[in-house]
């Protein structure tokens, strides 16, 4: 049975992400960090779950899917729509449904285990909520800590369709040594929440050396009743 464009891994999103954008698969891995034979592999997953031949079929079927479980893109003329979570950037406050984006200036993949500084891409190292955590209803600080310094400007937190995001402040502080951003937040009782340090197309978390994104990491926690 071909599966849905939603039952693929996160790997295997990111790099079918990266192929739609334009990427070669030797590009897209400067971005993800995987060797060539692993996005290789990745790709033939995706391929083998969408039921097609061809990479680049898979990575169109994944945007059109994409496309059509976000609501807009924020960036410069980008549209701006109405939803639930305010999205805070120099001042103006835009909501959006269904993906939520906080973002700061400019563009993807899993979160893993820490990367050196360099040619590899910057990872969370540490989150708060951690994931598979539980909250207590009411007031919580999100703040993720990546592996190195990242640009303090730019910053993308992000909640896919899967769940409706907390009601957050969108003031997103960073900190001194310009590795941990946070911002505060409130959980409503009993739920479940999945929130995203770049993800997708927004991949603004970057490094502060090199402009290299983070590879995206997942948070998903919920709340006592």
């Amino acid at each position: 049975m071909v599966a849905a464009p939603g039952e693929l891994t996160d790997r295997e999103r990111a790099i079918l992400g990266l192929l739609a954008e334009g990427h070669t698969v030797k590009s897209a891995i400067a971005h993800t960090g995987d060797s060539e034979a692993a996005a290789n592999e990745l790709l033939r997953s995706a391929r083998r779950k969408l039921g097609v031949g061809s990479s680049r079929e898979a990575a169109r079927i994944y945007a059109a899917q994409k496309n059509r479980d976000e609501i807009s893109v924020i960036d410069g003329a980008a549209p701006r729509r109405s939803g639930p979570w305010p999205f805070i950037t120099g001042g103006i406050i835009v909501a959006l449904t269904v993906l939520i984006i906080l973002m700061a200036s400019g563009a993807l993949s899993t979160g893993g285990k820490p990367a050196a500084s360099g040619s590899t891409a910057p990872q969370v190292v540490s989150s708060s909520p951690a994931d598979g955590g539980v909250v207590e209803p009411g007031p919580f600080t999100l703040s993720v800590t990546f592996d190195r310094e990242m640009q303090r400007d730019s910053f993308s937190f992000a909640s896919g369709p899967e769940n409706a995001p907390p009601q957050c402040d969108g003031k997103v502080r960073a900190s001194d040594d310009g590795r941990t951003f946070s911002m505060e937040c409130v959980a409503a009782p009993g739920q479940r929440y999945v929130i995203w340090a770049n993800h997708g197309s927004f991949m603004n978390f970057r490094s502060a050396e090199t402009g290299m994104p983070a590879m995206p990491y997942r948070i998903a926690f919920s709340s006592t009743r």
